[in-house]
């Protein structure tokens, strides 16, 4: 009950965070109407924050200040704003590399509407250490970096129903994070990297929640690959690829899951779960269809809870159709871990309860 309470704890805290800052971009949403048309609100943003505007039919020499006066380029207007302030883009594809280093919120039309195309030569956007960037309704796409190919983030991110699709790099293919961000609503989809963490490369601290990570390949975590605090709720991390952890990869961390999906997802070992030398507590969580040689469902080499959970329908081609287990698991009376399948029955005597029917 004690690992319950520690994980809902701040899960409660960032809905109650989630719900105040949805509030906040509908008020800024103000200033968009349909068509991704910018119509200037007298309170675009509820805080009264500076507004910059820019549209692809702007021009830099502009003040930014009204829909007449619009920046061509969000760089521009970064680069002019000051304290905390509110950049709102209008509908477009913005051929642009960004690099934040300030408070800012980024406001696009949606997801659908307004793209970063980061044109193959660098990350979509890098927000450096001192930065604390809210994002609403943009997609990234075709960033390519060593880290970090759509997203690259030191400071603190909050991404809201945004994209970040078709990245490349060689450590975080989606999303590179050495700080604190925060993901809702939003898809993390067809990313690659060369070694870690094709949608997801965390190294600090990773909240989720009500996110698709779908697609993303990798060497060693395909959706994500997490050497930090992890937590992902009402998401799912579904067809993704990799050598070690199709799906996620626990590297020495503390992850935690709720009411989620990991199904679908391939890997040599650890089709949908990978666990090394980390701790991984599962609520209300359904690990199933996921593929691998050893450990379809899970490889264990750590501790894993399951609480509430189903392991089932996953498959091994050696060992492990559900669990790969060479550590500790708990499992309640309520997770179920059935019809997984394996060609060669072969159990490591650590396997000390029946984790691959």
């Amino acid at each position: 009950m004690k690992n319950l309470k520690v994980v809902f704890i701040p899960l409660i805290i960032l809905i109650i965070l989630g719900t105040a800052s949805a509030s906040q971009a509908t008020n800024a949403s103000q200033t968009v109407n349909n068509g991704g048309k910018l119509v200037q609100s007298s309170n675009p943003t509820s805080n009264d924050l500076s507004v910059y505007y820019v549209d692809m039919k702007g021009n830099d020499n502009n003040t930014g200040k009204n829909l007449k006066q619009a920046f061509k380029t969000i760089q521009k207007a970064i680069n002019v704003g000051s304290g905390n302030f509110c950049v709102v883009v209008a509908k477009g594809v913005y051929f642009e590399n960004l690099v934040i280093n300030k408070n800012v919120k980024l406001i696009g039309n949606s997801s659908k509407n307004t793209v970063i195309n980061g044109n193959n030569k660098s990350s979509c956007v890098w927000i450096k250490n001192s930065g604390d960037v809210q994002i609403d309704g943009l997609t990234f796409t075709n960033g390519k970096s060593s880290l970090g190919g759509g997203i690259r983030n030191q400071g603190t991110l909050t991404l809201k129903y945004s994209c970040v699709t078709s990245n490349r790099a060689n450590d975080g293919g989606g999303i590179y994070n050495e700080g604190t961000v925060n993901i809702r609503g939003s898809s993390i989809s067809n990313n690659s990297c060369n070694y870690n963490g094709g949608g997801i490369q965390n190294l600090n601290t990773a909240y989720i929640m009500r996110t698709n990570i779908l697609s993303n390949t990798a060497e060693m975590g395909g959706g994500i690959n997490s050497k930090g605090e992890l937590q992902l709720y009402q998401s799912r991390v579904s067809n993704n690829k990799a050598e070690i952890g199709g799906g996620i990869n626990n590297d020495h961390c503390v992850i935690s899951t709720v009411s989620s999906y990991i199904n679908g997802n391939k890997a040599i070992e650890g089709g949908g779960i990978y666990n090394n030398n980390g701790i991984f507590d599962i609520f209300v969580t359904q690990i199933n269809s996921n593929v691998a040689s050893y450990g379809g469902g899970i490889s264990n080499y750590g501790l894993i809870n399951l609480h509430f959970s189903t392991v089932t329908k996953n498959y091994a081609s050696i060992k492990g159709g559900g669990i790969y287990n060479y550590s500790s698991i708990f499992k309640d009376i309520s997770t179920t871990i059935t019809n997984n399948t394996i060609d060669n029955v072969n159990l490591n005597p650590v396997h000390n309860f029946p984790v691959n029917q």
